[in-house]
Formats: structure tokens, C-alpha cells, sequence
């Protein structure tokens, strides 16, 4: 055997220990910034997306939009699995959705209620002449 062909070259050896360098050293972190971590799980769904049609692909593209609102939270929250937080960011969202629109509900249920006591409709109760029989 040659010494080539039984190890290998010095250079081959450099270049592979470079690259697990970069890799691991690349940004000093051990958890990826939460906005490429959820852009890797966005394109993880990107079969699950294809599949739907149009009008529910907006609606999933709007999904993932509205956890860009939360990313600092997420980030803050460091959890190594990304699907979590977007989970949670997704509910919250969608929560603080239907409280706000359960205190608009109220508040038109409060001021219908008032401006029908205020000012009450007259009721058409008719003529007499329906009431009366004829002779």
C-alpha cells in the first residue's frame, strides 16, 4: 500500500476539519435565530401547503405571517423544537382574535340595548277597523 491510497491527504483532512468548524462556529450559537428556524419550518410544510387549494393556501401563508409578529417572543422562549412556539404564537393570535372580537360583540349588544330603550319604536298596531266587525 501506498501512503496515499491507505490514508488520507493532508489536505482532504484540513478541508473536512474547516468545514466541521464552520458549521458548528458559524454564528457562536447553539440555537439558529428563531426567523430561520421558522423559515425552515415553513418550507418543512411546504408539501403539506402544496396540497391545499387556493384560497386555503392564503389563509396557511397568513398563518405563518402572523408568528413574524411574535418572533421575539419565540426567540426569547429558546425552545429547540421551533414547532412549539409557532404553535403557541398561532393560538395566542388567534385568542386575542376572538376576545377582541367577543368585546366588540358586547359592546354593540350594550349600545343596541340602550338605543332601543332610549328611543323606543312606535308599533303599528293598525286601524280600528280591523278589530271592529262589520254589521
Amino acid at each position: 500500500m501506498t501512503w496515499l491510497s491507505s490514508s488520507p491527504s493532508p489536505h482532504r483532512a484540513c478541508c473536512i476539519i474547516t468545514t466541521c468548524f464552520q458549521l458548528s462556529f458559524s454564528m457562536g450559537r447553539t440555537v439558529p435565530s428563531f426567523r430561520i428556524a421558522l423559515a425552515n419550518e415553513e418550507s418543512r410544510w411546504r408539501v403539506y401547503r402544496s396540497y391545499l387549494n387556493k384560497k386555503e393556501r392564503i389563509a396557511f401563508d397568513d398563518m405563518f405571517a402572523r408568528v413574524r409578529n411574535y418572533c421575539s417572543c419565540c426567540m426569547m422562549a429558546a425552545n429547540l423544537v421551533p414547532f412549539y412556539p409557532i404553535a403557541m404564537s398561532i393560538l395566542f393570535d388567534h385568542y386575542r382574535e376572538l376576545k377582541d372580537m367577543e368585546k366588540t360583540l358586547g359592546e354593540r349588544k350594550k349600545s343596541s340595548l340602550t338605543t332601543h330603550e332610549t328611543n323606543p319604536k312606535p308599533v303599528d298596531c293598525g286601524t280600528l277597523d280591523q278589530f271592529v266587525e262589520p254589521e
